[in-house]
């Protein structure tokens, strides 16, 4: 019997002691080099709280392919098989590599990316027409419904590969 009110009395002192230092993470000690809100395994539970529910990223937008003009334009990432390769990790990361470089109005760096993006999909740049849109979303929002916050055309790319 003394053995149950011993493992009783240390589940609550740990369970006390797991919560204490939780609370502690999240307002603590953010004075020291290393803050963390975790110490393994002991986290401040605030992850949800946290995690932004609105993305803001770059996208191409394919308005036309092979000379014919798009009913509807697709995004790059969702193109359902009508482009090769597309769906690379690779081309999402160049992509927002190239929006912030037209935002900026870094030329070379935008003309780097597209170039870039030709080498890793050949014959993809120079068979299309498309846009550089700058997307704000929610991503279950994106996910369900295919819904955006809102999309805003960042520059027109013309299949000689230049920026506009």
């Amino acid at each position: 019997m003394k053995s149950y009110y011993r493992t009783k009395r240390f589940v609550l002192i740990a369970a006390l002691t797991y919560f204490v230092i939780g609370v502690a993470l999240e307002f603590g000690y953010k004075y020291s080099s290393t803050y963390s809100k975790e110490i393994f395994p002991i986290y401040s539970w605030s992850l949800f709280a946290k995690t932004p529910s609105e993305v803001n990223d770059y996208s191409i937008r394919v308005i036309s392919l092979r000379g014919q003009k798009l009913e509807e334009p697709f995004f790059l990432e969702e193109s359902g098989g009508r482009l090769p390769q597309t769906g690379a990790g690779n081309a999402y990361r160049i992509v927002q590599v190239l929006g912030k470089a037209v935002v900026k109005g870094d030329k070379k760096k935008a003309a780097d990316m597209i170039l870039l993006l030709n080498t890793l999909y050949p014959g993809l740049m120079g068979d299309m027409n498309f846009e550089i849109v700058a997307r704000k979303y929610n991503p279950l929002e994106r996910l369900k419904f295919k819904e955006y916050k809102d999309i805003r055309v960042v520059s027109y790319i013309h299949n000689e590969g230049e920026a506009k």
